[in-house]
Order: C-alpha cells, then sequence, then structure tokens
C-alpha cells in the first residue's frame, strides 16, 4: 500500500484500518504493517 511505502520512507510505524478501500486481506500481505480492525483499535495500540 502506499501508506505503508510512505511509512518506511519517513521512518515511522504503519498501521493500517480495515474495512476502507483495499480488504483486509490484501492489508494483510504488506510487509512491515499492522493492520487493526478499528480506529479504537489503533488508538488502543497507540496508548491513546
Amino acid at each position: 500500500s502506499h501508506d505503508a511505502e510512505v511509512a518506511r520512507a519517513i521512518g515511522c510505524r504503519c498501521l493500517l484500518i480495515s474495512g476502507g478501500h483495499q480488504c483486509d486481506a490484501v492489508l494483510r500481505q504488506v510487509p512491515g504493517v499492522e493492520v487493526l480492525p478499528s480506529l479504537r483499535a489503533a488508538a488502543d495500540v497507540l496508548g491513546a
């Protein structure tokens, strides 16, 4: 995904939220990313 490419380029972690333009199965094929089911799950991972 482009988001993962940008994250790698700037050296930051990449969290992808399923349910958008690409299905969960496609997102899980992207190396080096975490795929989460919701924004709430992302907030939990980030400790927000």
